[in-house]
């Protein structure tokens, strides 16, 4: 997991990873959709994405079939890769050398990191982080108010959209950007919820939000 990572780094004198103390993802998962978050760069808090470090990782093709692709033979963009359907089993990153005062300091800026992920995300809820992708706002026709919100949780939350529920299903009431599991939920909740929340969007404000979220149609394996 990406904040095990964090402090794994930080225990042996490695910088740069702090972004990834809050993340709830894995890995392999962060970097085939090219994860990132607010991180510490020892003298400032900036943004920072697997793609800024990673050296290369070792893959599977679905036929087994083993893979080494170095930073050259893979393309990173906002939330994407180039990694396809290779399932990712190690990966190797060049990390910030510091010195033992730097990883204190270090240490002090996760905790601020996390501090922060506290009260603007609902990190006790069930939910899977953000759903869609920050889009593009400065083209919002003749709804200029929009063009300075921060993301989309942000306008979600101008448009008055949080704590829209169906089902199980809710915009958290801290962040509009997650859908939280208030107890029960189903798959059905969730996506008519996602459908709601980007067609209120689109009519209200022209911007059709991009889905961060990927789901996979799971086959039953067969019996032993």
């Amino acid at each position: 997991m990406l904040p095990k990572l964090t402090h794994f780094a930080l225990d042996h004198n490695r910088g740069n990873f702090e972004w990834a103390c809050g993340v709830p993802g894995t890995v392999g998962g962060s970097i085939w959709g090219n994860a990132g978050a607010r991180g510490w760069n020892g003298t400032d808090f900036e943004t920072r994405d697997c793609a800024a470090d990673v050296e290369s990782i070792v893959a599977f093709e679905r036929d087994g079939k083993r893979r080494v692709l170095t930073q050259r033979d893979m393309e990173f963009s906002y939330r994407k890769s180039s990694i396809g359907d290779l399932i990712i089993t190690e990966a190797t990153f060049v990390l910030k050398k510091l010195s033992d005062e730097e990883v204190e300091n270090h240490r002090l800026a996760v905790k601020d990191l996390l501090a922060r992920r506290r009260a603007t995300q609902p990190v006790n809820a069930a939910c899977s982080g953000c759903i869609w992708k920050n889009p593009t706002l400065e083209n919002t026709g003749e709804n200029t108010e929009y063009s300075l919100c921060k993301g989309a949780g942000d306008l979600i939350e101008k448009l008055g959209l949080k704590e829209m529920q169906i089902g199980g299903a809710q915009v958290s009431a801290i962040h509009g950007n997650f859908i939280i599991n208030t107890g029960g939920a189903s798959e059905a909740d969730v996506l008519q919820l996602m459908a709601k929340v980007e067609g209120e969007v689109l009519e209200k404000v022209g911007v059709k939000l991009e889905r961060e979220v990927r789901f996979l149609e799971l086959q039953s394996l067969p019996p032993k």
